[in-house]
């Protein structure tokens, strides 16, 4: 058998058959080596592709999705509203402007009251304008509402627990073309729980406003 290069020298070598044929099957061996590894490592990235976007496994055994995905703002306000009505404890939220009037035009206020006559803290940032006015007195009266310039999103988190948030709401935008995520997950749950509470901390008592 003759082995030919084809590179520059080219070179030519001849070897017997037997040595030939044990050469030929040391690289095919080789190559399904490589092959095995280059497949170990696409299974790999395949299961975390699937642990990444299954949203039917909760990582807290829970029934309920770790998250969910809504671009549907009536979804969504059915969402929160199963979320609220299931509160334990506490209640943080924030809201822009115009969501106050939308939110007593739904009649989410309304859950809300009846919340707190179950003992529920209920707080909420929101910005005080002259649209909203009236319905942030008759908020005040059984929840904390704080003033906020500029907020510009949604968000509520239930007893720690349960996070409701929407990144891209504005009240410049179509409702229907916002994204709304629920994430019934602790550690994310506290982490908005967090960053909500930085922002009604620096809010300012509403009914202080209008003295």
């Amino acid at each position: 058998m003759i082995q030919v290069s084809l590179h520059v020298p080219k070179l030519y070598s001849c070897i017997q058959p037997d040595l030939a044929l044990e050469s030929l099957m040391r690289r095919q061996e080789n190559r399904l080596r490589e092959l095995r590894k280059m497949s170990q490592k696409t299974v790999k990235r395949l299961n975390a592709l699937v642990t990444t976007y299954a949203p039917n496994q909760s990582p807290s055994g829970q029934d309920e999705p770790y998250y969910k995905y809504l671009n549907n703002w009536e979804a969504y306000l059915n969402e929160v509203k199963k979320i609220v009505a299931s509160s334990k404890s506490d209640l943080l939220m924030a809201t822009t402007a115009r969501g106050i009037k939308r939110g007593h035009m739904f009649n989410f206020h309304s859950l809300l009251k009846r919340m707190q006559s179950r003992g529920i803290t209920i707080r909420i940032a929101t910005e005080l304008s002259d649209e909203n006015r009236d319905y942030l007195i008759k908020l005040n009266e059984f929840a904390e509402v704080r003033h906020v310039p500029g907020i510009k999103f949604k968000a509520l988190v239930c007893d720690g627990k349960v996070a409701c948030l929407c990144p891209r709401f504005d009240d410049s935008l179509n409702p229907l073309y916002n994204y709304y995520f629920v994430f019934r997950d602790v550690h994310t749950a506290q982490t908005i729980y967090y960053l909500l509470h930085q922002v009604w901390s620096v809010g300012r008592p509403v009914l202080n406003c209008f003295k």
